[in-house]
């Protein structure tokens, strides 16, 4: 039987720089229908760039070299699924999969007139989005990122493809919600549908891979040997943050109550857990005060902060760092990497050419490739942006506020180091070594310098490795299990 997909000696390379390495090359590859194959790789290695070359979906400076064939026909042909062999993708970042100005449910109809409103509930309710009817009625920005992910999957089966192609689609996900997006897939396959998958999660290779292809150098299977942190520098139990939070709309949790609170003292670390859409990144919002359903009161070091753009977050710019869980979105699209990151060094006051050392360092002990530095943000990877984004956090200028000298702790004075940083979802497109090289710098800015740590993850290796306190969240109306 003629394969669905075929590769001979598939690569990517610079456009027009053919004396250079090629990003990625040499793959050959067969494809059956009902078949999934994965490729896996480090963060970076260029596995969405193969994934998506062979149908004209590269960045302008990138070039396909090799075969390939979908159906029989050179894979970008359009005359290929003009005989019925559709090919749907869910995208590695979760908004880029819908359009923001219109609801999800017109969205996923509008693939095909086909597809009824049950097929998609039913789809909805494998997945674990039990509240559907809501959720299709939404607009993307008003969803999850784990809930995109998921109305994603619904998408692309709605189009009842021959072939699709998913990347990193569970990275948003927690355990539950990734099983059930792992026997959705594995069901669909059944019918024949042919999956080319790119993850870096072994639970979703060992749920659905039927074969594995690496991509650039060996697959790491172990970490670096991981930081040890020295006895706590910071012990100042001053508290920096303390917020008390109503559920939105005033509805009462799981547990009977109307909100909660949380407090970070200097160098503590808290990561907020809980499945998929019960609010983290809503909260995370709140703290940092942009636009989030979330009601409630922000105070640091006694001044009650205002969302933006109130003189009282203006004040505190310099104190809190940040890296959203769109990572790319956070970097200005119109520097290159390296001068993305001088710049909060700059702006501290440094030289232009200490700004650049200091940048170059940061990048190079979070594993950012040197030839990335003179990138645009479009060319990296999700990984990548994910690093480079918290590299931009920590070169944030330190700034000396009214409100951080009238209560200023020994060790911020003398380190001037950022004093809160906010992550969300920091490690969820990394591979396990680069997931080390993230935990190891934390716990520096953490243990040496005093930084409050305020996480939301569903990565339980990151929460080991930092040794974070853990605060839980549920659904409004969804009771806790066990």
């Amino acid at each position: 039987m003629r394969p669905l997909l075929e590769w001979h000696e598939l690569g990517v390379r610079l456009r027009g720089e053919e004396s250079m390495p090629p990003i990625v090359s040499g793959l050959t590859l067969e494809l059956q229908r009902g078949e999934c194959v994965a490729l896996t790789g480090r963060s970076g290695c260029g596995k969405t760039s193969a994934a998506l070359a062979a149908f004209g979906l590269l960045p302008a400076q990138l070039e396909l070299t090799g075969v390939a064939r979908f159906a029989g026909n050179p894979a970008g042909n359009p005359i290929a699924q003009s005989v019925g062999e559709r090919v749907a993708f869910v995208l590695q970042e979760p908004a880029s999969n819908f359009a923001p100005h219109l609801n999800i449910q017109s969205q996923i109809i509008d693939l095909n007139d086909n597809i009824g409103v049950l097929d998609i509930h039913q789809w909805c309710t494998e997945l674990g989005l039990v509240d559907s009817e809501r959720l299709l009625r939404q607009y993307p920005n008003q969803c999850s990122g784990g809930e995109l992910q998921r109305l994603a999957l619904v998408a692309a089966l709605a189009q009842e493809p021959a072939l699709l192609v998913a990347d990193e689609p569970t990275a948003a996900l927690d355990s539950a919600s990734r099983d059930a997006w792992c026997r959705l897939v594995r069901q669909r396959c059944e019918h024949g549908l042919a999956v080319l998958l790119v993850t870096h999660d072994p639970a979703v290779l060992a749920g659905v891979a039927h074969r594995q292809i690496p991509v650039g150098d060996a697959q790491v299977t172990e970490a670096p040997p991981p930081y040890v942190a020295p006895e706590r520098l910071i012990a100042d139990p001053n508290l920096l943050l303390s917020v008390q939070m109503e559920y939105p709309g005033g509805a009462p949790s799981a547990t009977g109550g109307e909100g909660f609170g949380l407090q970070l003292g200097v160098g503590q670390a808290l990561c907020v857990t809980g499945p998929s859409g019960a609010g983290k990144s809503s909260l995370l919002r709140l703290v940092l005060g942009l636009p989030s359903p979330w009601r409630g009161e922000v105070t640091w070091r006694g001044l009650r902060l205002q969302p933006w753009p109130h003189a009282s977050r203006q004040q505190m710019a310099g104190a809190m760092g940040a890296v959203l869980q769109e990572a790319r979105g956070s970097l200005n699209p119109h520097r290159e990497v390296l001068d993305g990151v001088s710049a909060g060094f700059r702006r501290s006051g440094h030289t232009w050419r200490v700004s650049r050392q200091r940048a170059a360092e940061e990048l190079a002990v979070l594993g950012v490739p040197a030839d990335c530095w003179s990138r645009s943000p479009s060319a990296l990877s999700v990984g990548q942006a994910q690093r480079v984004a918290l590299a931009q956090a920590l070169a944030q200028p330190r700034v000396q506020t009214r409100v951080q000298t009238r209560v200023q702790t020994r060790a911020q004075a003398s380190a001037g180091s950022l004093a809160l940083l906010v992550l969300d979802e920091p490690t969820s497109a990394q591979d396990l070594a680069h997931r080390q090289r993230v935990a190891d710098r934390l716990l520096v800015a953490q243990y040496q310098h005093g930084t409050a740590l305020l996480i939301a993850s569903h990565d339980p290796g990151l929460v080991r490795l930092l040794g974070c306190t853990t605060l839980p969240l549920f659904p409004v109306g969804a009771a806790p299990k066990g």
